[in-house]
């Protein structure tokens, strides 16, 4: 049982509601595999739709579609040349955050074998 110093020092420590949601939003992206193969492409390199299609062999339409996801939530960005659009991950704790993934997979898996 906590007694009322551990307690306050959880509350303290929990995020608030909004901060709780954000980041409830925020892994939920990491949730499909898709994205998480579009996430992975664009660490290694900043792409073009019809080039991550190619690469990944899944339809343009698809890819535009996780790509609008992923750039709302923020963790993509483009820039423009001509009609075409190159992605790029929008920050170095986008691919820190997939890493960390296949480490604690790696772990959990040493664990449990």
């Amino acid at each position: 049982m906590a007694n009322a110093q551990e307690s306050a020092m959880i509350k303290n420590f929990l995020p608030k509601t909004k901060e709780l949601f954000d980041m409830s939003t925020f892994f939920s992206t990491f949730a499909d595999p898709t994205r998480l193969k579009i996430l992975s492409a664009l660490c290694l390199s900043p792409m073009f739709v019809g080039d991550l299609s190619n690469a990944l062999e899944v339809n343009q339409t698809t890819i535009s579609h996780q790509l609008k996801v992923m750039r709302e939530r923020g963790l993509v960005e483009f820039a423009r040349f001509g009609k075409m659009l190159r992605y790029e991950i929008s920050s170095k704790f986008v691919a820190q955050t997939l890493e960390c993934g296949v480490d604690f997979l790696n772990f959990y898996k040493t664990q449990t074998d």
